[in-house]
C-alpha cells in the first residue's frame, strides 16, 4: 500500500475507505503512515475523501472476546447540553459583519447605477450571498435569481389573474415551492415562495413591471455580493482559514480529555467543528482548482489536512476512552493521562497496560501535529 500512496496513481475522484483492527493496529505510527502517505502523493483532498482507521484491542480470554464490544456510533449529546451552532463558532463575526456593510454598499451603488428602486430586495439578497468561499456565494446567488424567476412567474400570474390577496398569495406561494422542487432547485424555495408573495402584495406598477423590478433587484443584490467575496474573501483565504482553523483546534484539544474519559459522547462538537471547517475547505479548493491559484492551493491543501490530522487525533482520543471503558479500568487510573492531554508538558504519564497501545496511537498522531505547518 506505501508504494501505492507514494506513486499517487489515483484517479480523480478516487475513494477510501481503510479499516483496521486487531494485532495490526498495534503499531502506533499506521494511522500517521496512511495519512502521511496520502499527503505526499498528491491527491487531491478536495476529490478524495475519508481516511477512516478503527481499532480494536486483542484480548486474550475466550469470554471476553465473544463479549460485546461498545461501538463507535453517531455519538449522543448529553440531555440539556448546550452546544454554540457551528456556524457561529468557526466566523469571525467583525469580518462577517465588515462583508456585510460593504455587500450592502456596493449593492446601492448598483441600485444607483441601474436605477433600480427596490433597495430593500437588492441589499437583502446581497447580504445571504455573502459567504466565506466566492465560490459558495456564487451558488447561493443563482439560487436567488432562479427562485426569484419562478416565484416570480406565479406571482404575476396571479396578479394578472386579480384574484383576492388571501386566495392569490396562498396559491402562489404553493405553487412556486412545488416548482422549485420539480426542476431541481429546491435550494432555491424560499426565496421563489417569498418573490411570489411580493408580487402580489407590494405591486410596483403593472404586474410584469413589478417582476422586472424584481429581478433588477436581485441581480443587482447577487452581483454587489459577488464583488466582496471576490475582493475580501478569494483574496484573503490563507487568513480566513488560519483564523478558523486555529479556533477550531483550541477546541478540539481542549475536548481530547474528555473524549480519553468518556468517549465519543464528549466529542460531538469537536467532529462537527471539524465537518464544517472541511466543508468550508473543500469549497475554496474547488474554486481555487477553477481559477488555477496554485500557490493559495497548495496553502489551503495544508490546511485541510491538519483538520483531518485533528480528526484522527480526536478518533484516536474516542478509541482510548472506549478502549478504558471496554476493559473496565478505573477511572482514576486513566485522569492522570487525560489530564496531561489538557496541558502536555513533559512526558505523558504511563497507563495501565490494556491502554497502552491507544495511548501510542495518540500520542503518534499528537506528535505528527506538533511536527506539522501551524
Amino acid at each position: 500500500m506505501a508504494s501505492g500512496l507514494e506513486r499517487g496513481d489515483f484517479p480523480a475522484g478516487t475513494r477510501f475507505c481503510i479499516n483496521v483492527s486487531g494485532r495490526s493496529m498495534d503499531d502506533e505510527s499506521f494511522l500517521d503512515h496512511v495519512l502521511a502517505g496520502f499527503e505526499a502523493s498528491g491527491v487531491d483532498p478536495g476529490t478524495t475523501r475519508r481516511v477512516s482507521c478503527s481499532a480494536s484491542p486483542s484480548r486474550s480470554p475466550a469470554a471476553d472476546r465473544a463479549a460485546p464490544r461498545p461501538r463507535a456510533g453517531p455519538p449522543r449529546r448529553a440531555a440539556g447540553a448546550k452546544v454554540q451552532p457551528v456556524t457561529t463558532a468557526l466566523r469571525d463575526l467583525l469580518f462577517l459583519a465588515g462583508k456585510a456593510l460593504l455587500a450592502c454598499l456596493a449593492t446601492l451603488l448598483l441600485d444607483e447605477l441601474v436605477g433600480n428602486p427596490d433597495h430593500v430586495s437588492s441589499t437583502f439578497v446581497a447580504v445571504l450571498s455573502v459567504s466565506a468561499v466566492a465560490l459558495a456565494g456564487l451558488r447561493t446567488g443563482v439560487a436567488q435569481l432562479a427562485g426569484s424567476a419562478l416565484g416570480g412567474v406565479w406571482g404575476t400570474l396571479a396578479a394578472l389573474a386579480g384574484l383576492p390577496h388571501w386566495v392569490g398569495v396562498p396559491a402562489a406561494v404553493a405553487l412556486a415551492i412545488v416548482t422549485a422542487f420539480a426542476v431541481r432547485a429546491g435550494a432555491a424555495y424560499p426565496i421563489a415562495a417569498f418573490t411570489a408573495l411580493y408580487l402580489v402584495l407590494v405591486p410596483q406598477g403593472t404586474p410584469l413591471e413589478t417582476l422586472g423590478i424584481r429581478l433588477v433587484a436581485v441581480a443587482s443584490g447577487v452581483v454587489g455580493g459577488l464583488l466582496v467575496n471576490v475582493a475580501v474573501s478569494a483574496l484573503s483565504y490563507r487568513r480566513i482559514y488560519v483564523h478558523r482553523l486555529a479556533a477550531v483546534e483550541d477546541e478540539v484539544r481542549a475536548l481530547l480529555p474528555a473524549a480519553a474519559r468518556a468517549g465519543p459522547d464528549a466529542a460531538e462538537r469537536g467532529f462537527d467543528r471539524l465537518a464544517a471547517l472541511q466543508g468550508d475547505l473543500d469549497e475554496a479548493l474547488r474554486e481555487l482548482r477553477w481559477r488555477r491559484a496554485r500557490a493559495t492551493h497548495a496553502a489551503v491543501r495544508e490546511l485541510w489536512w491538519r483538520v483531518e490530522r485533528l480528526r484522527a487525533a480526536l478518533h484516536l482520543a474516542c478509541n482510548f476512552g472506549l478502549v478504558a471503558r471496554e476493559e473496565e479500568i478505573p477511572a482514576a487510573d486513566v485522569a492522570p493521562f487525560a489530564r496531561w492531554l489538557g496541558a502536555p508538558a513533559g512526558s505523558p504519564p504511563p497507563v495501565p497496560e490494556p491502554l497502552a497501545a491507544p495511548a501510542r496511537r495518540l500520542l503518534g498522531a499528537l506528535e505528527a501535529l506538533a511536527a506539522g505547518p501551524l
